[in-house]
C-alpha cells in the first residue's frame, strides 16, 4: 500500500516537472487582443486663409486631439474654386479614409463625389453648406435662409420699415450666399416701402467691391446696406468709412473676422449676424467619429447664428463666440 502511495506521488512529480520543462521551451501564445486602428478623418473646407475657415480649422483640430483620430486636411488654392475642391474630393475618395467633412462650394457639382462616397459607405459630414444632391449622414451648419429673413427683418427696423436697400453679395457664395439671399427676397415681400435699388454681386478683391459699393452709395439714395458674406461685408463698411456715411446709412453684415469686429467697433455697421466657426469645427469631428463607429446621426444639427452689435459685443458669451479659446 504504501509502496502504491509512493509510486503515485513519483509519477506526479515527474508529470510537473515535465510540464514545466515543455512549457519552458514551448511558451504559449498570447490571446488575440482587438485593436482600434487610429481613425483617419479627411477634412475639405473652402479655404485656408480665411478667418472664419481658420477658426473652423481649429475647432477641427482641438476634435482630433480629443478624438485621437487623424485629420486630412484639404483646401482649394482660391476660395470659390469649385473644380478644385472636385479634384481634392475625388482624391480624397480614392484614399479611403473612414469619414469626409466637406465644407462645399457648390451643391449639385457635388453629386458625383457624393454617389461615389456612398458606394464605398464612406459617412460624409456636410458643415456650413447644405448639400441636397446626393446621400449625407449629417449636416452641421444655419439655415441660412431663414437668417437672411432674419437678417432683412433686422434692416428694416433699421429703416424705421421704409427707404432704400442695397444689398450686397459675393461671386463665390456659393450656397449659402444664395440661400441667405433667398431668405431676404422672401421677407422683403413683407415690406412695402422698402425698396432694393440694386444688388452687387462682388469678387474676392475688396477694394474693388468697396469702390462698386461706394458707386452705388453715389447713384442711388442709399439708407442701407445689406451684406451677405464676409468679403462683402468688409467692403461695404469700408466703403461706408471711406464717405462717412455711416451715421446716415445702415449696415448689417455677416461672418465674423478681425478686421470686422474692428469695423463694428468703430460704429461703421449696426450689426453682425456671427456663427460659431470653432464649434462647427469640433462637431463635425465629433460626428464623423461617430458616423465612422455606425453610431445613428441626425439628419441635420442646426446651429444658432448671434446677433453682435457695438453694445454687445463685449458681453462673455460673445467674446467665447468671436474669440474662441483654443485648448
Amino acid at each position: 500500500m504504501h509502496n502504491r502511495k509512493e509510486w503515485l506521488i513519483v509519477l506526479v512529480g515527474v508529470l510537473i516537472c515535465g510540464a514545466l520543462i515543455y512549457s519552458a521551451f514551448h511558451p504559449s501564445k498570447p490571446d488575440r487582443v482587438a485593436v482600434n486602428h487610429q481613425k483617419n478623418i479627411a477634412v475639405l473646407l473652402r479655404s485656408s486663409t480665411d478667418d472664419y475657415w481658420n477658426y473652423v480649422r481649429k475647432g477641427a483640430d482641438n476634435a482630433a486631439l480629443e478624438y485621437d483620430v487623424t485629420l486630412q486636411l484639404h483646401f482649394p488654392e482660391n476660395d470659390g474654386d469649385i473644380a478644385g475642391q472636385i479634384r481634392i474630393a475625388h482624391t480624397i475618395l480614392a484614399s479611403n479614409p473612414d469619414a469626409i467633412i466637406i465644407a462645399a462650394n457648390s451643391d449639385k457639382e457635388f453629386a458625383e463625389v457624393l454617389e461615389e462616397a456612398n458606394r464605398r459607405r464612406i459617412p460624409v459630414i456636410a458643415v456650413d453648406s447644405k448639400l441636397t444632391s446626393g446621400v449625407t449622414t449629417t449636416y452641421i451648419g444655419s439655415d441660412n435662409e431663414a437668417y437672411g429673413q432674419e437678417a432683412m427683418k433686422e434692416m428694416a427696423k433699421l429703416l424705421n420699415y421704409k427707404g432704400n436697400l442695397l444689398v450686397v453679395d459675393y461671386t463665390h457664395a456659393g450656397i449659402n450666399g444664395e440661400a441667405r439671399e433667398q431668405g431676404v427676397y422672401e421677407e422683403l415681400k413683407n415690406y412695402n416701402d422698402i425698396n432694393v435699388v440694386s444688388t452687387v454681386v462682388c469678387t474676392n478683391d475688396v477694394d474693388q467691391c468697396k469702390q462698386i459699393v461706394k458707386k452705388n452709395i453715389k447713384e442711388h439714395e442709399v439708407d442701407g446696406i445689406l451684406a451677405l458674406m464676409t468679403t462683402s461685408s468688409i467692403s461695404s463698411a469700408l466703403a461706408l468709412k471711406e464717405l462717412n456715411a455711416s451715421n446716415d446709412i445702415k449696415m448689417v453684415g455677416f461672418d465674423s473676422s478681425i478686421q470686422l469686429l474692428e469695423l463694428l467697433q468703430e460704429g461703421q455697421m449696426e450689426s453682425l449676424f456671427v456663427q460659431n466657426a470653432f464649434s462647427l469645427g469640433y462637431l463635425s469631428v465629433q460626428y464623423a467619429v461617430q458616423a465612422a463607429d455606425g453610431q445613428n446621426l441626425s439628419s441635420s444639427y442646426l446651429r444658432d447664428m448671434t446677433i453682435v452689435n457695438k453694445d454687445n459685443m463685449f458681453w462673455l458669451k460673445n467674446q467665447k463666440l468671436l474669440y474662441p479659446v483654443v485648448h
